[in-house]
C-alpha cells in the first residue's frame, strides 16, 4: 500500500524532469554509470543530427572522440561515486554527417532520485567558444604577420626539443636568420611593401624545412628554426639550401628585391635552458652581421665575449656623443692641395676616438658600429657641426684670400635621414659659413642602393649652395649614369687606383680613365692617398687638379692646420 504513492512521487519527478528538459536549450541526458544513455532530451537532433530514440540504447562513449574517451570515461567513474556530486566535462562528439562537436557538459550524480536514477547531463554547445578560444591562443602564439610562432611559442618548443634530446641522446640546432637591410627597403618602397616582403621570407623558409621543424619569427626581421635530430653539420646544409632560394628576387609592389639573410647557428649543449640556446643562436648572428651579413657564424664561446665587448663599444660611442666637443671624439682635419701649386685650398673633416680605457679606437672599427646601431646620425650632425664653425674660424687666415673648403662625409643613414637638410642648413647659419665652401662627401655604392631617393635628397641639398663628391670612386658600382643623374661636382679618385697609376699602363688604366672622366664632364677630380713623388708627378701629367695624402699631411689637429695656412701665406 506504501508504494503505490511512491510510484506515483517517480511519476511526478520525472515528469517534472522531462518538462524542464523540453522547455531547455541545451540537451539534456541521462547516462547510468556504466556510459549507457537511457534518454535524451528532443534537442539531442538539433546537436547530433540523431534521433533520441535512436541514441538511448547505446553507449554514451561511442560517440566521444578517441582523445577525450578516457577523461569522459574517468569523469563518469569519479562522478559515480560522490552521491550528489556534480563535474563538468568537456569532449567532442560525433554528429550524424561525421563532423565532431565541441560540447560542455554540466553533470550531475542523481543515482537512485525518483524517476531519473542515472547521471543526469546538461550538454551545451560550444563550438564558437571552443573556436575563440583556439584563435586568442593563435594569436598570443603566433605572429599575425606571418601566422609564424612567435619567440613564446618557439621558446616552448625549444624547452620540449631540449628535453627529448637530453632524454633520446639525439642532436638539436636552431638556426636564426636576420633579414640585411630591411631598414633600407623599407625606406624605399614603404613598410606597408615591407611587410609583404617579410611574409614572403617567411613563406621560403617554411617552405624548405621539414614539416615537424618549427619555424618562427622573433622579431621584426628575424627569423629562427628548431631543427631536430639535426647536428651542425645538417643545419649547415639547410641554411646552404635556404641561401640558394633567397638568391632568386622577391618581386614586392611591382619591383624585384633582393634579399639576403645572416644567419647564426647554436647546436644543444647538455644542461641549457631554452632561453641559452635561442641567446646563442641569436649571437652568432650578430657575428654573422658585423662579419659583413649574407653568410653564416657557428655559435662558439668566444662569440658571445666579441658581441658583448661591440655592444659595450656602442654604449662608451654614445657617452662620447653626449660629451660632444671636449670629450673623448674630436676631429682633424687633412689638406687638401691643389697639385700644380702645393697651395692648401680644403681639408677633409674626420672623426678620432680616444677611448678613456682601451685608448685610440680605429674609423674602421667604430664607424661601422655607429652605421649599424644608428649612431652615426648624431655624430654626422657634430661633424657637420664642428667643421663649418672650423672652417669658417680659418677665413682671416686662408692664404690670398682664396675661399678654403671643407669636406664632410655623410653615411647612408644620414642621407636616408629625413632631418638632414634641416641639419647642414643649422650648420651653416650657427656658423656663418659660404655654402658654397662646404662638400659633402657620399660613396657610389650609397647611390646605387637607392638611386631615386639619393637624387632627390642631394637636390635639396644642392638648393643650399653647397657642393657634392663621389668619394672612393670606381671601388663599387661605377656608373656614368650616375655621374650624368646626381648633382655632383667633385670625384675623388680612390687611393687603390693612385697606388697603380704611377706604373705600367695596363695596371693604371682605370685610375686614369677615371681622371679623364672628371675632365670630360666637367668635375673637379682630387686624387687620395697620395704617398709618392711618382703619384705626384704623374697626376699631374694626368691634368688631376687637386690631391690628399701623406706626401702633403696627415690628418692634423686644428692648430697644426692653422700654422700650415698661416705659413703658405
Amino acid at each position: 500500500m506504501r508504494r503505490l504513492p511512491a510510484r506515483g512521487t517517480d511519476r511526478a519527478h520525472a515528469e517534472r524532469f522531462r518538462a524542464l528538459a523540453l522547455g531547455a536549450a541545451d540537451t539534456l541526458a541521462i547516462v547510468r554509470p556504466d556510459g549507457r544513455l537511457t534518454w535524451l532530451s528532443p534537442s539531442a537532433e538539433g546537436l547530433l543530427g540523431r534521433r533520441p530514440d535512436a541514441l538511448a540504447g547505446r553507449d554514451l562513449l561511442d560517440l566521444v572522440h578517441d582523445d577525450d574517451r578516457e577523461g569522459t570515461e574517468a569523469a563518469l567513474r569519479e562522478l559515480s561515486g560522490r552521491p550528489s556530486g556534480s563535474a563538468t566535462i568537456t569532449a567532442r562528439l560525433a554528429h550524424l554527417d561525421g563532423t565532431w562537436i565541441d560540447v560542455e557538459a554540466a553533470a550531475s550524480n542523481l543515482l537512485g532520485e525518483p524517476g531519473v536514477d542515472g547521471l543526469a547531463l546538461t550538454i551545451r554547445d560550444v563550438r564558437e567558444r571552443v573556436a575563440l578560444e583556439h584563435q586568442l591562443t593563435h594569436q598570443v602564439f603566433h605572429d599575425s604577420l606571418t601566422g609564424l610562432a612567435n619567440r613564446a611559442l618557439l621558446l616552448d618548443r625549444v624547452a620540449h626539443a631540449m628535453a627529448r634530446a637530453e632524454r633520446l641522446d639525439r642532436p638539436l640546432s636552431l638556426v636564426v636568420a636576420d633579414v640585411d637591410d630591411l631598414r633600407l627597403v623599407n625606406d624605399a618602397i614603404g613598410h606597408k611593401a615591407g611587410d609583404e616582403l617579410l611574409a614572403a621570407v617567411a613563406g621560403r623558409i617554411a617552405g624548405s624545412v621539414r614539416a615537424v621543424d618549427t619555424v618562427a619569427r622573433l622579431g621584426s626581421d628575424v627569423f629562427a628554426v628548431v631543427l631536430e635530430d639535426t647536428t651542425a653539420a645538417g643545419a649547415e646544409r639547410v641554411v646552404a639550401k635556404l641561401t640558394d632560394l633567397m638568391r632568386a628576387p622577391f618581386v614586392v609592389a611591382g619591383e624585384e628585391i633582393p634579399v639576403s639573410l645572416s644567419y647564426g647557428l647554436a647546436e644543444h649543449r647538455h644542461g641549457a635552458e631554452a632561453e641559452d640556446l635561442v641567446r646563442d643562436a641569436e649571437t652568432a648572428t650578430h657575428a654573422a652581421k658585423a662579419a659583413g651579413k649574407d653568410r653564416l657564424k657557428v655559435f662558439q664561446p668566444h662569440l658571445a665575449a666579441e658581441v658583448k665587448a661591440r655592444m659595450q663599444l656602442v654604449a662608451d660611442l654614445a657617452k662620447a656623443l653626449e660629451a660632444g666637443q671636449g670629450g673623448p671624439l674630436r676631429f682633424v682635419y687633412q689638406p687638401i692641395v691643389e697639385l700644380a701649386s702645393g697651395d692648401i685650398t680644403g681639408v677633409e673633416a674626420l672623426v678620432r676616438w680616444d677611448h678613456p680605457e682601451r685608448g685610440p679606437i680605429p674609423p674602421t672599427e667604430f664607424i661601422p658600429l655607429a652605421e649599424h646601431s644608428g649612431l652615426i646620425v648624431e655624430l654626422g650632425r657634430q661633424a657637420l657641426q664642428q667643421a663649418t664653425r672650423q672652417a669658417a674660424a680659418w677665413q682671416p687666415t686662408e692664404p690670398g684670400g682664396r675661399p678654403l673648403t671643407v669636406s664632410v662625409n655623410l653615411s647612408a643613414r644620414q642621407l636616408e635621414h629625413p632631418g638632414l637638410v634641416d641639419e647642414v642648413a643649422k650648420a651653416l647659419a650657427g656658423s656663418g659659413l659660404d655654402p658654397r665652401r662646404l662638400v659633402l662627401e657620399i660613396t657610389e655604392t650609397l647611390l646605387a642602393s637607392d638611386a631615386d631617393a639619393a637624387a632627390a635628397q642631394l637636390e635639396r641639398l644642392k638648393k643650399l649652395d653647397v657642393r657634392v663628391a663621389i668619394d672612393d670612386f670606381g671601388t663599387g658600382y661605377s656608373a656614368l649614369s650616375y655621374l650624368q643623374a646626381f648633382p655632383v661636382d667633385v670625384l675623388k679618385v680612390d687611393k687603390t687606383f693612385v697606388d697603380t697609376i704611377a706604373v705600367a699602363a695596363a695596371e693604371s688604366a682605370v685610375g686614369r680613365a677615371i681622371v679623364q672622366l672628371g675632365q670630360t664632364l666637367n668635375l673637379v677630380t682630387v686624387a687620395e692617398g697620395i704617398e709618392h713623388t711618382e703619384q705626384l708627378d704623374a697626376l699631374r701629367t694626368l691634368g688631376c687638379a687637386f690631391g690628399q695624402g701623406y706626401l702633403f699631411a696627415k690628418p692634423l689637429p686644428p692648430e697644426q692646420v692653422t700654422e700650415l695656412l698661416a705659413a703658405q701665406a
